[in-house]
């Protein structure tokens, strides 16, 4: 939808204008789409010598600017399209009070759009490049930049880039500027910005909201950021080759870009797939200024084992959605490049494998469970019990190392479960996210005064309300959907080629204590099965001290060197060199 909406053929359809607001000439400012898909705009029309012409900007990680051609205003109605793009998406609505409000329509999907009167944004007072970084405390966890443009009809375009995830360009869905108090809005990711400007608009303060999580962040105008050291990532001239390359989902066509790293020589050499965790990830998997993908591809390589990396769907050069996906989906994405790996004159059909952090981890059994084409199965962080089981455990562990209070901890687990018996039982998103906002509205009164007390002073903080509902948005995607219900046990237990689990003792983000029984349980009669935590590791497989994500980006540490030895040595014993 995103990509048909910002980038297609647009055609404006109002009807039944008063007689006395007949008149659309001029600017305006609003949206298009909802959720998202939703996209800041700035529209202009003009009549001049008895014709209309105009042009329609939209502010998404760039101005993307469109003329209008055959504009026609009659009887209260307007349309006009702009050719140059691809699809026709239809726009309908009314004009009243100074707002043109109305319906868009692009394939199936409908979605809102409004816009008012435009008027001189006051955030063009910030006009340039800001850097800086979201801090706990005073250490920085990652760093940040936000850059505001001067669009047309008096707006600002604004986006966001967090370098040390590889992300640039991220577009701001709102703006709101307000003598020193600026917000900031990305409602697609469910993230808020509350803070002050400087007296001279030299710096910007305040806090970053996302995902129940709440961090400072703070910027000053400038055109670079703060690096960080990551002394484990490989430099140029590698001892094996690089093949950029490219694969396709038979089953939606999903087209994906990837990375192959090749030993020198003749071969036919074992490879293997890496396989990303939960969210939209790059082939390095990117996070926090790490990236432990490309740490991994190149060890492997270089003791003799081929690696293919991908970026996930829509990422990078890769299409598709990864929010639209299910780990079903996920499967199939594993499987086609397997298929690119047995294909590849200098890969040994035979002996290829599947690694899998964290929710690749589900990913590479599963798929191991579906093809004979597999030869091995590692395991990095990756869950043995349900996508629930695993988001009550976290949110236990993370709060409990971040000192919140036995009521908070208990409160938001039941919480959580109300919300999430919604998303399983309600099949329609809309009345799923309605009812979750309705039940929002008085499940404070049904807890214990403790809990109760602990979550109303952690809910009324500035900003969270608006976050909360933004978050529910992501809650009834396909992915969560799936993620929410799946369990890992059958795929696990009808492994049979040689796996190998590894977990960090102090992961919090898949604690190693829940799912290394039920591994072993599951393995007990397994003919090659490994299971190794090692200690003081975190989810990353880095040395950490509380294993609190927001250590991350402050360890220098991408991979503990111990771990990547263990997993080259074992794969090594069961596909090398024949």
């Amino acid at each position: 939808m995103k990509r048909a909406l910002l980038h297609a053929t647009w055609i404006l359809l109002l009807t039944a204008l008063p007689a006395a607001a007949q008149d659309p000439s001029g600017c305006w400012a609003g949206t298009i789409g909802a959720g998202p898909a939703q996209r800041r705009a700035a529209l202009e029309l003009e009549r001049a010598a008895g014709a209309w012409r105009g042009a329609i900007h939209v502010l998404s990680r760039s101005i993307v600017s469109d003329s209008l051609t055959d504009i026609r205003v009659a009887d209260g109605a307007i349309t006009f399209s702009a050719p140059s793009r691809d699809g026709r998406p239809a726009f309908s609505g009314r004009l009243a009070d100074a707002r043109i409000e109305g319906e868009v329509a692009a394939d199936t999907l409908r979605q809102p759009f409004g816009f008012t009167r435009a008027t001189p944004d006051p955030a063009l007072a910030l006009a340039g490049y800001w850097s800086g970084g979201l801090y706990q405390g005073e250490m920085m966890a990652l760093r940040m930049g936000l850059e505001f443009v001067p669009a047309p009809c008096g707006q600002v375009l604004v986006t966001m880039d967090s370098p040390d995830q590889s992300v640039e360009n991220l577009p701001v869905t709102a703006v709101d500027l307000r003598g020193d108090s600026l917000f900031l809005e990305l409602s697609y990711l469910g993230g808020t910005f509350r803070g002050a400007v400087a007296p001279g608009a030299t710096s910007l303060a305040g806090d970053w909201v996302q995902g129940g999580t709440q961090l400072g962040l703070r910027l000053v105008r400038s055109d670079s950021a703060t690096s960080f050291s990551r002394p484990q990532e490989p430099k140029p001239p590698f001892p094996y080759d690089v093949e950029e390359v490219t694969y396709h989902n038979a089953t939606d066509s999903t087209r994906f870009a990837a990375t192959l790293t090749l030993p020198r020589g003749d071969g036919p050499f074992p490879a293997a797939v890496l396989i990303t965790g939960s969210g939209a990830q790059n082939r390095d998997e990117t996070v926090m200024g790490h990236r432990p993908f490309l740490i991994i591809a190149d060890h492997l390589t270089r003791n003799g084992i081929a690696v293919l990396r991908a970026d996930d769907r829509g990422v990078g050069g890769s299409t598709g959605s990864i929010m639209h996906a299910t780990i079903d989906d996920n499967v199939g994405d594993a499987l086609a490049a397997v298929e690119l790996l047995r294909a590849h004159p200098k890969i040994d059909a035979a002996r290829i494998g599947v690694i899998g952090h964290s929710e690749g981890g589900w990913v590479g059994p599963l798929a191991a469970s579906r093809s004979d084409d597999i030869a091995f199965v590692v395991m990095l962080a990756g869950p043995a019990v349900s996508g629930e089981e695993i988001l009550y455990a976290q949110t236990r562990a993370i709060s409990a190392a971040s000192d919140m209070s036995p009521a908070f901890i208990e409160g938001s687990e039941a919480v959580a479960r109300r919300f999430y018996a919604i998303i399983r039982s309600e099949p329609d998103s809309a009345r799923a996210v309605n009812a979750i906002l309705a039940l929002a509205d008085t499940i404070l009164r049904t807890l214990p005064p403790d809990q109760a007390a602990a979550l109303d002073s952690a809910w009324s903080a500035p900003g969270r309300a608006e976050q909360f509902r933004q978050s529910i948005a992501t809650t009834v995607t396909p992915w969560f959907r799936f993620l929410l219900t799946y369990d890992p046990a059958p795929a696990l237990d009808a492994l049979r080629v040689p796996v190998l689990a590894l977990f960090g003792e102090l992961d919090l983000q898949v604690p190693p204590q829940q799912s290394t029984p039920v591994l072993e349980r599951l393995w007990a009669d397994h003919p090659d099965a490994t299971i190794h935590v090692f200690p003081g590791l975190n989810h990353l497989f880095q040395h950490a001290e509380s294993g609190l994500p927001a250590e991350y980006a402050a360890i220098e540490e991408t991979f503990a060197p111990a771990a990547l030895e263990m997993m080259t040595a074992w794969i090594r014993e069961r596909v090398g060199r024949r």
